[in-house]
């Protein structure tokens, strides 16, 4: 399964390629599997990913351990509790950071990942662990420490290894604060499972998070959740013109943050890979730009379960550039008006700026941009120089 994912993401111009779940035995262990790795084994694989000059990454969850791990037979003392019951849910609990002999276990964990090639870590956080600790503090004080425990943890370790990238998956951005965001490169938003509902939690998190910390997922090639015990092969749409807007669509809910790439990526025909390789491009060409760069809301903010079409964009006024998204989210209606005058001046010209070489219809006139999509689920990326 991993190797033609691998081949495709080096092939459309990703830089770093994360196992997710499931390399390890339990959660809490952070022990690899060989065996599920065929004949490459863990390390195999890593070295395969290196070869496609890519960056090695796995997921972790740290703070989390299942009472069949080897951190729960050997520390469960060290784990943290609410009215004398572990604190967690769905069968995980949750470890005290401000323990020497946990700080001690996670960091010889990450020890033998970086001594294995590994160089990026996806820490999530699939659980709430409900509010506040037992402890001799009150319980809300309890849970502070501990918290700022977990994040001198990460301070240590990427003290000890400057090159490692940590991201602060959180499920959904639980735990998406100030304080969590100082200490960790980027953030997953959301791995929501309809590709129409991240143009409302991409802009959203924006308005919390910089952009260029801001993990979107783009998926072209999705298999959503009811389908996901069945062979990828079997649900998902592979007729290419009817995924070539599936595709751009997509491509632009990465493409004004930090792009990352899922999906069955590997099913994509030629066309359809030439579409995603093409916003690679474009993005790279980009991220300065996204970097000093603060988010426009010509359209204000947009529900997730509203439909109709949608604008959101990143403005540079260093650069003299604006980067604006039009999304159209299963309207009846085919053209949209927004009026972008407050951002522009006279002179602003405004174009196409992906996918390139379509026939977008799209007009701009006394700070009026009217732009015409026909199908019910289409985007497109427009560049305004200003």
């Amino acid at each position: 399964k991993l190797i033609p994912l691998i081949d495709k993401a080096a092939e459309i111009g990703c830089e770093l390629f994360c196992i997710d779940a499931g390399w390890q035995r339990d959660l809490g262990d952070w022990q690899w599997q060989d065996e599920i790795f065929g004949e490459y084994g863990f390390k195999g694989i890593i070295e395969y990913i290196k070869s496609k000059g890519m960056i090695p990454g796995v997921w972790l969850e740290l703070n989390s351990v299942t009472a069949s791990s080897i951190l729960y037979e050997q520390y469960n003392r060290f784990l943290l509790k609410r009215n004398g019951e572990y604190a967690g849910s769905s069968g995980n609990f949750q470890v005290d950071f401000r323990k020497a002999e946990i700080t001690e276990y996670m960091s010889d964990a990450i020890d033998r990942l970086y001594n294995a090639g590994i160089r990026y870590i996806k820490n999530d956080y699939n659980q709430t662990s409900g509010i506040g600790f037992d402890g001799e503090l009150c319980s809300g004080e309890e849970m502070r420490l501990q918290s700022l425990a977990f994040i001198e943890f990460i301070d240590m370790i990427k003290e000890k290894y400057p090159d490692l990238i940590i991201e602060n998956c959180a499920s959904g951005s639980m735990r998406t604060d100030g304080a969590m965001m100082k200490h960790f490169e980027l953030v997953s938003i959301s791995d929501q499972e309809y590709y129409y509902n991240n143009p409302s939690i991409l802009t959203g998190m924006q308005a919390c998070v910089q952009p260029e910390k801001c993990g979107s997922w783009a998926y072209p090639y999705p298999q959503c959740y009811d389908n996901r015990l069945s062979l990828a092969a079997e649900v998902v749409d592979t007729d290419s013109e009817r995924n070539i807007n599936k595709t751009v669509f997509n491509m632009i809910n990465g493409m004004l943050g930090l792009m990352y790439m899922s999906g069955h990526i590997e099913l994509a025909d030629d066309v359809n890979t030439k579409i995603m390789k093409e916003a690679i491009e474009v993005y790279k060409k980009n991220r300065a730009f996204i970097k000093s760069a603060y988010p426009i809301y010509p359209s204000g903010r947009f529900g997730i379960e509203k439909k109709g079409f949608y604008s959101y964009g990143l403005i540079n006024k260093e650069k003299d550039k604006i980067l604006l998204a039009v999304w159209r989210i299963s309207s009846l209606e085919n053209v949209e008006i927004f009026d972008i005058s407050k951002y522009i001046n006279d002179s602003s010209k405004v174009n196409v700026l992906y996918p390139q070489g379509g026939d977008t219809e799209f007009s701009y006139s006394n700070g009026k941009l009217s732009v015409k999509l026909d199908d019910a689920y289409t985007a497109r990326l427009f560049e305004i120089t200003l």
